[in-house]
């Protein structure tokens, strides 16, 4: 289906901010929304929480209901041995406060990783 969005991103060095809005062609809206902020801890050590949020017009399916369907909150801890080279560890959760029965569970993830810069 067509669809037609917009959207808003807002950033500086330390905070990101990005809010999108989607209007289907059968009538069907969606906003979409992130926030995050890093926190420096020491020049090396760095904290970055984040929480995303989504929301519907109209019932869509089990998982995708009227109103916020889903939200992700997480933490990010990063050690940057050089500008290059961070390991980091990210814990998340996802939640579905508005699915009925045979949507999406509510989630959580541990992600380990390699920050990597060219």
């Amino acid at each position: 289906m067509p669809s037609s969005a917009s959207s808003i991103i807002w950033r500086n060095p330390l905070r990101y901010t990005d809010l999108k809005f989607e209007l289907r062609s059968d009538g069907k809206w969606f906003v979409r929304g992130r926030v995050e902020q890093e926190v420096l801890m020491t020049n090396r050590f760095i904290l970055r929480p984040w929480v995303d949020g989504s929301a519907a017009g109209k019932d869509v399916d089990a998982t995708v209901r009227k109103g916020f369907y889903l939200f992700d909150v997480a933490l990010q801890a990063r050690y940057g041995f050089s500008r290059k080279f961070a390991p980091y560890v990210e814990i998340s959760r996802s939640l579905h406060p508005r699915a009925i029965a045979g949507g999406e569970p509510d989630a959580t993830l541990f992600l380990p990783g390699l920050r990597l810069t060219f």
